[in-house]
């Protein structure tokens, strides 16, 4: 009797094993007699005979047929094609026989796998059994970022700004200002650069960039002076010692990039619709490969080790590597994120205000509700403090670790970049009525308003 059973468990086994083999599921086992295969392997095991399985299974399948088990379909069909669901707990592991002992397996990394999965005890879950190799694979779609909450600043009594005036020195249309070459240097509506001598605050040469019509960007270092030459992309490099133009390249600057940043050796600027960025070498003026972005941004600055670049179709702001010249993160939740601004924290101009961006984590852990506009004012950093210029015409002055407003100057109404420097002791910023402001820093006022008065140097220089 008991050689007619093994008989009959050799010959069903055999079935069982060319039903597989004719599926393409799953190659039969070396010791299983199939028709047209003569070989036959058998090793023994507490007095009986089992098939053994002389190749593992392909793919991260768990083994083929062993003793006491039962082919199964694979998971979310039926048991073995007899139309019986299994159903088994979703946290037990896969278990497989090897010999005679039964052994806990770790299952192999997701891949997609149509085979036969034999084997003892609970199976995974449908979902856990979803290959993750093809998710991987996919595009990354980002999940929508809920906007940075600003909180309202306690307002500080506005200061006026005869009170905080050392010097106006009146320059028709003057919208943006840098310090380079040991002076400081004012761009105007048409397009010429002013040069201040802050010892006299005069102005003692201009210099014409053959600017067709008005253009956003300026920006400066030590002895570099970049600014844009007109709406087509053209920008033009000046030596603030000298005056002179040193070079002139038609890189299609996006003509919403207000300030040029001075990082790393290069100057950088916003190309193709401003989606790349690409940097122009202080060395030779060679353009740099450009950067891909993945979105339209507007405004670029730059940290000890980072650029930080503003996106406000997508409402985040990027962080990029320049020495792997790749963005390595992207931080959402700024909708219409339009200006920025690096130091020890990165600060974002967006819809809701300006938020504060924490350099550690990369987050957003911070925001108060006053701001820019979108071509209206400006972002600046200088220590621990933050400058920014409304549209409103305040120049507000935050401490960048408390958030907490500590100065509110009332100037003018801005409808231009108005922008801020420090520099040579003092703060200078533009005013669209046609003055260049030099100002006590922030908490330093005059003792009587009386006597700081706003005094027009009678002979600066006025430029066209």
């Amino acid at each position: 009797m008991s050689r007619r059973n093994g008989r009959v468990a050799t010959v069903a086994a055999s079935i069982v094993a060319t039903l597989l083999l004719a599926s393409g599921c799953a190659p039969p086992p070396d010791d299983v007699v199939v028709p047209g295969i003569d070989a036959r392997s058998t090793r023994e095991s507490s007095g009986a005979r089992f098939p053994v399985a002389a190749e593992p299974a392909p793919r991260g399948e768990v083994a083929g047929p062993t003793e006491g088990t039962v082919s199964e379909a694979p998971t979310g069909t039926t048991d073995g094609g007899m139309g019986r669901p299994r159903q088994a707990p979703e946290d037990a592991p896969a278990v497989t026989t090897s010999g005679a002992g039964t052994t806990t397996s770790t299952p192999a990394p997701p891949v997609p796998s149509t085979g036969v999965a034999a084997q003892v005890g609970p199976r995974p879950s449908v979902a856990g059994s979803r290959p993750a190799a093809s998710t991987a694979a996919q595009p990354t779609v980002p999940r929508p970022v809920p906007p940075v909450v600003a909180s309202i600043p306690n307002q500080k009594p506005p200061v006026p700004v005869e009170k905080k005036v050392e010097q106006v020195i009146p320059l028709p249309e003057p919208v943006a200002v840098v310090a380079a070459g040991g002076a400081v240097w004012v761009k105007q509506g048409s397009g010429a650069l002013a040069q201040v001598d802050p010892a006299t605050n005069t102005v003692v040469n201009k210099v014409t960039t053959t600017a067709d019509e008005p253009c956003h960007g300026f920006g400066g270092v030590g002895n570099i002076l970049w600014t844009c030459a007109g709406q087509d992309g053209v920008v033009t490099r000046i030596d603030p010692t000298t005056g002179t133009v040193t070079a002139r390249l038609n890189i299609e600057k996006t003509p919403e990039q207000r300030l040029i940043p001075m990082a790393f050796e290069h100057a950088w600027f916003l190309v193709a619709g401003g989606t790349q960025l690409v940097g122009v070498s202080h060395a030779d003026n060679s353009v740099g490969q450009p950067i891909e972005l993945g979105a339209r941004c507007v405004a670029v600055d730059a940290t000890d080790n980072s650029l930080w670049v503003a996106c406000p179709d997508t409402g985040e702001v990027l962080k990029i590597d320049p020495a792997a010249r790749a963005v390595v993160s992207r931080i959402g939740g700024l909708p219409g994120a339009h200006t920025v601004a690096g130091g020890g924290y990165v600060f974002v101009g967006y819809d809701g205000g300006t938020a504060r961006i924490n350099r550690s984590t990369g987050e957003a852990d911070a925001a108060v509700a006053t701001g820019p506009a979108r071509s209206r004012g400006s972002l600046y950093t200088a220590g621990n403090l933050v400058y920014i210029r409304t549209p409103e015409g305040t120049l507000e002055v935050f401490d960048a670790t408390t958030m907490e407003m500590l100065e509110r100057v009332v100037i003018a109404e801005v409808t231009s970049d108005a922008s801020t420097v420090l520099a040579f002791g003092s703060l200078w910023t533009t005013s669209d009525t046609g003055e260049l402001y030099r100002l006590r820093p922030a908490g330093e006022t005059s003792d009587a308003t009386s006597s700081s008065a706003p005094t027009s140097q009678s002979d600066a220089t006025a430029t066209p």
